[in-house]
């Protein structure tokens, strides 16, 4: 995922680089026999995997992301990074709006947000207007077929956290469901 410009310039570099080895890999075909065919889709396939990369993030500076959905923790980071795109923000902007360092920002997202606490996550969704309904779900037992045992309800909601945020400005509505 292209988390900003400058990441932007740096796979467009690459995607140039790779055009450049294709028109290079033509003029040699001859006398390459197999090793042309496995060289050209190995050049095709990445030219368009970043092609789409720099697609999907135009998309998202042009504000065509109105629903993002994060069904676990392991998506958060590409649903925080595309929603400050999506917004038209910089890193600078969301540090600022979040009330953090713009080097915080920048370390979070180099580290797809992995050394974060879970207050901060809430800081920064806060600032850019995410809807966010967190559930846990504990499992007392070592029986691995009890997947769906739930605690009762008094209990439950100790374990229930839930805010919600609408957004006015782009109408983008954000979950995240663990």
């Amino acid at each position: 995922m292209i988390k900003n410009e400058f990441h932007l310039r740096k796979r467009q570099a690459s995607l140039d680089e790779l055009n450049r080895r294709l028109k290079s890999l033509d003029s040699e075909k001859a006398g390459m026999g197999e090793y042309y065919e496995i060289q050209q889709e190995f050049l095709l396939s990445q030219i368009e995997e970043i092609g789409d990369e720099i697609k999907q993030y135009d998309a998202y500076r042009l504000g065509y992301a109105n629903k993002i959905m994060c069904q676990n923790f392991g998506e958060i980071s590409n649903m925080l990074i595309t929603a400050r795109i999506a917004r038209g923000w910089s890193q600078d902007a969301l540090a600022e709006k979040a009330g953090l360092h713009t080097q915080q920002i920048q370390k979070y997202e180099a580290n797809d947000y992995m050394e974060v606490k879970f207050s901060t996550l809430a800081q920064i969704a806060d600032a850019l207007g995410i809807f966010y309904d967190f559930k846990a779900k504990v499992n007392l037992s070592d029986d691995a077929e009890n997947d769906d045992f739930m605690l009762p309800d008094a209990f439950e909601k100790q374990f229930i956290i839930s805010r919600c945020i609408e957004i006015a400005e782009r109408g983008t509505i954000l979950n995240i469901c663990a």
